[in-house]
């Protein structure tokens, strides 16, 4: 089991600046990610959803107002928060980036202490408002069944909850740390997945301690479901000390809703 560890993403064409912030952030316990472009930046937002992005304004491909909207537009990328880091101090600079959505603006040379400040302080504040789950850096409740709402009304999407059977026996018994390492496996297969047979702009979203939700192409859906439970249920017994054989074994099912149908898959 792998403990979760909080994901920021870097666009930054200056490769000098980016050692430097990952340096500064691995050694405080983050994961970091740094894309030197906007389509690197995009292609990793959607496929490792990080907790908060630290986003250059001028990069080679794009500027960071036009890749803040396309992050803003996509189901999967759009809660994630985002902080500019910019050499440009312009009242009329900062106000454009604000208006686009960003959460912080912090102008070149930046205190690293300040930075990481406002790093804890803008994705505690997302937590807080209910946007993103601090855990898995998925959407959070909030803003899943918002979208929940929206797939209901469109009869080309299907609904997929994943949800974790048995769960709350495991976390009594194996205490909730343990337990939390289960539901951040069970995120990173949700994701992997969803990558791999759906598509990027597909949502993936944190409802509560036992269930995910997926809004995909009803195409996929069945093949995504399927293969988020084979994998899991294959392999739970990993999660149980050696030689034991629980009663209340944990098992993963999905539930997939399309229009009137309903189909479980475990």
């Amino acid at each position: 089991m792998t403990t979760a560890l909080t994901r920021i993403l870097l666009v930054e064409d200056e490769p000098d600046i980016g050692d430097m912030l990952r340096l500064f952030f691995n050694w405080r316990g983050y994961a970091f990610s740094h894309a030197c472009d906007g389509e690197e930046a995009f292609e990793i937002a959607t496929q490792t959803v990080p907790h908060l992005i630290l986003m250059d304004i001028s990069l080679p491909d794009t500027d960071g107002y036009a890749l803040t909207l396309k992050l803003r537009s996509c189901p999967r990328t759009a809660h994630i928060p985002i902080i500019f880091l910019t050499k440009w101090a312009s009242r009329e600079k900062r106000l454009t980036g604000l208006a686009l959505g960003a959460d912080d603006y912090l102008t070149k040379p930046f205190d690293l202490q300040e930075l990481l400040l406002r790093v804890q302080n803008t994705i505690a504040r997302a937590a807080r408002e209910y946007f993103t789950d601090l855990r898995t850096g998925f959407p959070a409740a909030f803003t899943a069944r918002e979208r929940l709402n929206q797939a209901r009304q469109d009869p080309k999407q299907a609904i997929i909850e994943v949800i974790l059977e048995n769960g709350i026996p495991y976390r009594e018994q194996y205490g909730s740390a343990t337990a939390a390492d289960i539901y951040y496996d069970v995120s990173k297969l949700v994701l992997s997945v969803v990558n791999h047979k759906g598509r990027a702009t597909d949502f993936v979203g944190y409802l509560d301690e036992d269930q995910f939700i997926i809004i995909t192409a009803q195409a996929n859906a069945q093949s995504v479901a399927g293969q988020i439970t084979a994998v899991f249920n294959n392999s739970v017994m990993r999660y149980y000390p050696d030689g034991i054989e629980p009663v209340d074994m944990m098992r993963l099912f999905c539930r997939i809703t399309s229009g009137e149908d309903r189909i479980e898959v475990s």
